[in-house]
């Protein structure tokens, strides 16, 4: 078998390839082969639940907020633009990535090549949570993915409160205070929101 077949084969075995499927016939769980890799703590991470959903999000949100931790190609890229509608909230991130791409008819490829990085004491790929009144509140997120331009516009207005570089990617903290509601009362969190954003080859 020569090198150019080989490497067809490999683009393939990790590219999933879908055409917009009709209402109600796409599968309902991902093949076994789907966005498999070989990191147990990003296989973890993709397995995870992504306890949300979307109505009419653009899809380029989606992918930065609930899967911008790794890094994840979408072909063709002009699907970004499309609102896309999922209600994820007990779907795994692998689940709710196969049925996006069934439904809105666009292929995913893995593209990470790092095990998770450690920012804040706590990998990448994971959450901080505690036991509130019964729940689980995420006191930090996993890292999201940012532009550029927001990471100078935050550091501007003085909202940065953590930040380290890694290469060529800076990541970086915000706090923000939420309000939790429970049964007839609610509380207020201050969750610790982790970004990461790539420094422009070319500055402005």
């Amino acid at each position: 078998m020569n090198l150019i077949r080989l490497f067809v084969i490999a683009f393939l075995a990790a590219t999933v390839g879908v055409a917009a499927a009709e209402p109600g016939t796409q599968p309902a769980e991902p093949p076994a082969d789907f966005l498999k890799v070989e990191s147990k703590a990003w296989t973890s991470w993709l397995d995870e639940p992504t306890n949300t959903s979307w109505k009419r999000i653009p899809l380029n949100y989606v992918m930065n907020e609930a899967f911008g931790a790794a890094s994840i190609a979408v072909e063709p890229a002009k699907t970004l633009e499309t609102p896309i509608t999922l209600d994820a909230v007990k779907l795994s991130r692998r689940t709710a990535l196969w049925r996006l791409s069934q439904q809105y008819g666009f292929t995913v490829r893995w593209e990470q090549r790092n095990e998770p990085r450690m920012f804040m004491d706590l990998l990448e790929s994971e959450e901080q949570r505690t036991p509130v009144n019964g729940s689980m509140v995420v006191l930090k997120t996993h890292v999201m993915r940012a532009q550029y331009s927001e990471y100078l516009e935050l550091k501007q207005a003085g909202r940065v409160k953590a930040e380290e570089m890694q290469g060529d990617t800076i990541y970086f903290a915000t706090k923000v205070h939420r309000h939790v509601p429970f049964d007839h009362i609610s509380a207020m969190v201050t969750v610790t929101e982790r970004y990461k954003t790539t420094i422009p080859k070319t500055l402005p």
